[in-house]
């Protein structure tokens, strides 16, 4: 079955130029990827309402039930007045978005964990992945997976303590398009702030901060270094007390020790 056309309210309450609905896809960033050049309205969403094969961070992958917010949002950082200076920043300020929603929905203990993931009384509720479109300069295919009504009570055992979902934490289910659009007005409001005045996240991502305090292993390109997370710097980068002194990281896959 081909893709559907979005619910009008998405193209109505948000900044969508245009998009997607797929009853399932393997993956939205993927899709997203490959449908790159022929897409010229921009911001532009690619929507599942079922991810089979989900992808984060290098090899790993993203487990979504009926019921998650799987989707995919094609932009350009220059229409928020972002440098690519400012780009390492985008994946903290994607999460303190979702944590900003999340908020709104009283949801308590919500925090950061740098430098892609949404986590609720200590488990995972949302991943993030950017990736760069090729031969598009200047794109992005912003990736998101939202646990909203996919209760972990039908994840797989080794999941069900490291993970929650908003029905979990809320006690009923949620309309995914008011979600979507929540969320959506959500980023659009941070996105303008990393362009227009980028020295206010720095506070919420020092607050939101999962890691400040714990001992943790950043592996990167095959390295790996173990220290105490100190916290975020203005640049969106982790600081890492190693050996007596500060080391900073830009990237990389992290591990509690």
């Amino acid at each position: 079955m081909g893709p559907m056309d979005l619910p009008p309210r998405l193209l109505r309450e948000t900044i969508l130029a245009g998009g997607e609905l797929h009853d399932e896809l393997p993956s939205t960033n993927s899709h997203a990827l490959a449908r790159g050049l022929s897409i010229e309205q921009v911001p532009y969403l690619v929507w599942a309402r079922r991810q089979t094969a989900g992808r984060g961070r290098g090899q790993n992958q993203w487990w979504a039930k009926d019921g998650a917010l799987t989707f995919t949002l094609i932009l350009e950082p220059a229409r928020f007045e972002i440098p690519q200076s400012n780009w390492p920043a985008l994946s903290l300020c994607v999460g303190t978005a979702v944590c900003l929603y999340l908020q709104r929905m009283q949801i308590t203990d919500v925090r950061l964990k740098w430098p892609n993931d949404v986590y609720v009384n200590s488990r995972k509720i949302c991943g993030v992945l950017i990736e760069s479109i090729p031969h598009r300069q200047g794109q992005l295919a912003v990736g998101i997976g939202l646990n909203v009504n996919n209760s972990m009570q039908s994840a797989p055992t080794d999941l069900q303590q490291r993970a929650t979902s908003l029905c979990d934490l809320l006690g009923e289910e949620l309309p995914l398009t008011s979600t979507l659009v929540a969320v959506l007005n959500e980023l659009t409001g941070v996105l303008q702030l990393l362009g227009r005045n980028p020295a206010e996240l720095p506070p919420l991502w020092r607050h939101l901060c999962w890691l400040t305090g714990r001992t943790v292993t950043i592996t990167d390109a095959g390295h790996s270094r173990t220290g105490q997370v100190l916290g975020i710097a203005d640049d969106g980068a982790l600081r890492l007390w190693i050996d007596g002194r500060e080391i900073r990281c830009v990237s990389g896959t992290v591990e509690i020790v």
